[in-house]
């Protein structure tokens, strides 16, 4: 059989180009916000100053993010970073299964 005779070939091949393209795109986005989670602290005189903890090979990190004026950003930020990971999680599972629907021919 030649390769691609078939429609459903045909668009299962392009599918799979668009998803892994979006997949790329999506992880070079996420890379732009912060990540982790956004917590506030109130140090000497009642300042309070945001900082975010993650974990990174297993450690917990944590890294000053800024004043606490910046927190409404910081969380809009995090909350677009979550977003754009949920896509690509999506993004993911669905090349898994174009990939399942090609070996069934």
């Amino acid at each position: 059989m030649e390769k691609n005779k078939f429609l459903i070939d045909r668009i299962i091949c392009q599918e799979k180009s668009r998803n892994l393209h979006m997949q790329k795109a999506y992880e070079e986005k996420i890379k732009q916000f912060p990540r982790g989670q956004l917590y506030v602290r109130t140090l000497n005189k009642g300042k309070k100053y945001c900082y975010l903890k993650y974990k990174e090979n297993g450690k917990t990190i944590t890294k000053y993010a800024g004043t606490f004026d910046l927190e409404q950003k910081l969380k809009s930020e995090i909350m677009l970073r979550k977003h754009f990971e949920s896509l690509l999680y999506t993004l993911k599972k669905e090349y898994e299964r174009m990939l399942k629907m090609e070996r069934i021919k």
